[in-house]
């Protein structure tokens, strides 16, 4: 499992470089149990130095609540309740390292399949709005086998434990064609198509797709997460008579030949 994780790991950062701010106090953590098995708790108490928060952990879905992160490397640990002076985090307590560099994390959990509400490992992945933007799709391959895939005409290769982001060549709320295919394995000699299909490139949306492995299947099969975008706030401007500047006039729309 260790391993695992150190294959996923590096094949994220094949796709993260330094975050916009690094170091920034005003970053944050979210959580994201992919696959969590039924018994899976609701929430976990994220442990930072001495805050601590509650993260809801829905399934298929990204946790809404938010841990800060403070500046410089942080380790966050994942705990069923908050630590005492009583009673303080056990040895055993699951926990992951969040590089100085990185900004807004996400915090994947991945099962280990041992008992226990907190069998889990914690792998972040960076994601700052500037390195994973609006219309962007985030490859996680959990499967043996090498992903090709080609989102309009921007292609992407995902190897077995990596990840990759790819950015589809069309613009906002307009659709591209899908081709997702998986590698050969014995008897196979040739590429198996996975996903044949039309996507939208939707507005202030982001997707993260893992692709992971299904024995009811000769293929894996893709388990689609999408990430709604914050809006931008919007800036208090004051004129000159110290009231909020007016808005400039929206610009009028192309009409489509």
């Amino acid at each position: 499992m260790k391993k695992f994780l150190v294959l996923l790991a590096l094949g994220c950062a094949a796709f993260v470089d330094a975050a916009d701010t690094p170091g920034s106090s005003s970053r944050t953590c979210r959580l994201l149990y992919v696959q969590a098995p039924f018994d899976a708790p609701e929430k976990v108490v994220l442990v930072v130095g001495k805050d601590t928060t509650d993260i809801d952990l829905p399934r298929l879905c990204i946790s809404n609540a938010r841990a800060k992160l403070p500046a410089g490397p942080a380790r966050v640990y994942a705990a069923t309740k908050a630590p005492t002076k009583e009673e303080p985090l056990p040895p055993n307590t699951p926990f992951v390292d969040i590089p100085e560099t990185m900004g807004d994390a996400l915090i994947v959990l991945l099962p280990t399949g041992q008992p226990g509400p907190l069998s889990f490992i914690m792998l972040p992945v960076e994601f700052n709005k500037a390195r994973a933007p609006e219309g962007s799709v985030i490859w996680f391959n959990l499967s043996d086998r090498i992903i090709y895939a080609k989102l309009g005409n921007a292609g992407v290769t995902v190897n077995p434990k990596g990840s990759a982001l790819s950015m589809p060549t069309v613009g906002i709320d307009e659709p591209y064609v899908v081709y997702v295919d998986a590698s050969p394995v014995p008897p196979e000699t040739e590429t198996v198509p996975v996903v044949r299909g039309s996507w939208v490139k939707e507005a202030r949306m982001r997707n993260l797709l893992f692709i992971v492995p299904d024995p009811t299947r000769t293929v894996p099969r893709i388990l689609s997460i999408p990430d709604r975008l914050d809006p931008e706030p919007e800036l208090n401007v004051k004129g000159a008579n110290g009231k909020p500047a007016a808005k400039p006039a929206p610009k009028p729309k192309e009409e489509k030949k």
